[in-house]
């Protein structure tokens, strides 16, 4: 007999696991290595993945005459892609300062851990600080959360993290009957 799958039944934007910005800030607060820290305010303010994160060198941070960049190295479809994503002054300066304060070398990676370590640290820091397990695939949840109840453009939010089409951005994003009276008010 053969079984028909069904297909998922899409989320509320809320009940994505994630991380809230007061929940992110506690974690951060509460995190006393400097690699630890800076990898955590990677994860949410560019929303990257854990492994896009763990892959970066100190040649990843560019920096141009519009600006500091990051370069950030994606897997899609089992092919590579390199986005230079726009980064904020004070992040390139706390990454800057943290590459001259660990000695890192221009091809070495930014952060000395294993996927599998950083998994584990992030579930026992929120075990620890908010009472449940997390993972850090919640802060790029967390993230994408919060800028779409900020009303940042939906293209712009697929640019900053890399995906492929609008279409994602609908996984994550169900308007309820009350942000379209939101949206009808202005």
């Amino acid at each position: 007999m053969m079984f028909e799958t069904l297909p998922a039944i899409p989320l509320k934007l809320e009940e994505f696991p994630h991380i809230t910005e007061d929940e992110y800030k506690r974690l951060l607060m509460s995190i006393q290595s400097d690699d630890k820290k800076l990898m955590t305010v990677i994860l949410w303010h560019l929303g990257l993945r854990i492994s896009e994160v763990l892959n970066l060198t100190a040649n990843d941070l560019i920096k141009k005459q519009d600006g500091y960049y990051i370069r950030i190295k994606r897997l899609k479809k089992r092919k590579e892609t390199i986005d230079n994503i726009p980064i904020p002054v004070e992040l390139a300066n706390a990454i800057e300062k943290y590459i001259v304060m660990k000695g890192i070398k221009p091809d070495e990676k930014l952060f000395k851990m294993t996927r599998i370590n950083a998994f584990e640290f992030y579930r026992r820091l929120g075990k620890k600080i908010l009472g449940r397990s997390i993972h850090p695939h919640m802060f790029r949840h967390g993230r994408v959360y919060q800028l779409i109840k900020q009303g940042v453009p939906a293209l712009l939010i697929v640019k900053l993290l890399g995906w492929s089409s609008l279409s994602v951005v609908l996984r994550y994003y169900h308007p309820t009957p009350d942000d379209i009276r939101e949206v009808l008010k202005k």
